[in-house]
């Protein structure tokens, strides 16, 4: 059975659980993960004292939004720099990649895409109209897939294998939609396959122009303006 993140991560992060407990979450935290699962509120206000675990619960709440994809991105606010770094360590621990910002150092070693970014409340205060923007932004990424092979490195892969291809080496890529020519579509079943299960939807249409091998730039616009209205 595949482990969780939450396996081994403490409860009460940065601190160290008690023997026995670092495999677990805390009983309120349990009954308020539940809580929330049940209600599913666009608003959620979790109070606790200090070495408590808001930090895990968050972390957890966050990860369930971004597996259900629920949520595109998360924005974290801190009182403080350090706590930026400090909540950026701890996301990066269950898989889940926020930007501290600050400078190169913080940065190194870090995910080069991130599900969201960490602001101290004076940076919000800076830069409200771009963090709201960013809230609201329903921002969708959509895979085009090629028309045909472009070269011996990819000679003999049809889309599934592209696709596959891809999320190997971008794991973290959350897909919403692969867009695929009609005519390029050799196997519709094992693409099928391959896009749910990159957790995708799968658009199949006529992309591509009077000349061979080359996307009708109409087409194209045509079918990303039907797929951003549609979601």
């Amino acid at each position: 059975m595949r482990q969780s993140p939450f396996d081994t991560f403490s409860p009460v992060y940065p601190r160290r659980a008690a023997w026995g407990t670092a495999s677990s979450l805390r009983a309120w935290q349990a009954d308020a993960f539940a809580q929330y699962e049940e209600a599913q509120p666009q608003d959620f206000l979790c109070v606790a004292t200090p070495g408590a675990g808001k930090t895990t619960f968050a972390l957890r709440v966050a990860h369930q939004l971004l597996a259900t994809r629920t949520i595109k991105r998360i924005v974290v606010v801190t009182p403080t720099e350090h706590l930026k770094v400090q909540w950026a360590d701890a996301a990066a621990k269950v898989g889940i990649q926020l930007d501290p910002g600050l400078n190169r150092s913080t940065k190194r070693g870090r995910a080069k895409e991130f599900d969201g970014s960490v602001v101290t409340y004076a940076g919000v205060s800076m830069r409200a109209w771009s963090y709201e923007a960013l809230c609201h932004a329903p921002g969708r990424v959509i895979v085009s897939m090629n028309l045909e092979p472009h070269s011996d490195e990819t000679r003999g892969y049809d889309l599934a294998d592209h696709l596959e291809v891809l999320l190997r080496h971008a794991p973290e890529l959350r897909i919403h939609t692969v867009l695929a020519d009609s005519a390029a579509v050799l196997d519709l079943d094992r693409l099928t396959r391959a896009v749910h299960a990159a957790g995708a939807g799968l658009e199949v249409t006529d992309l591509v122009s009077e000349e061979p091998g080359v996307h009708d730039p109409q087409k194209l616009a045509s079918a990303y303006t039907r797929l951003i209205v549609a979601n």
